[in-house]
């Protein structure tokens, strides 16, 4: 659920068939989601003008500060945790993490 709330709050409005395939969840299970999150006044679905069908999903003004406050403690966490590393030094080691994740998916089909 933080995941989705983080989504939505970096880009407020989006339609709910695009927020499934951002999230990589199957529709009913946005729906659910959305269901809940509805009835705990965090987000609401307004209409997307132009069709009928489309609803674009908002984060309520509660849910919105939320939201801020948590983002601004993830860039104060990624910026002390980062400090001193060169942005060189950070690529290189994005690399090395993923081809770990890549080897690691890998193996998992490998036979024994």
């Amino acid at each position: 659920m933080l995941a989705f709330l983080m989504q939505l709050a970096k880009a407020d409005g989006p339609i709910q068939s695009d927020l499934a395939g951002l999230l990589d969840i199957e529709q009913p299970t946005l729906v659910r989601l959305l269901d809940g999150l509805e009835r705990n006044g965090m987000i609401e679905r307004r209409a997307a003008p132009g069709d009928r069908r489309a609803r674009r999903v908002f984060l309520t003004p509660v849910a919105r500060a939320q939201a801020e406050d948590i983002l601004a403690f993830l860039a104060e966490l990624r910026a002390g945790v980062l400090d001193g590393i060169e942005p060189g030094e950070l690529e290189i080691a994005l690399r090395v993490l993923s081809r770990m994740s890549e080897n690691i998916v890998a193996s998992r089909g490998a036979p024994r």
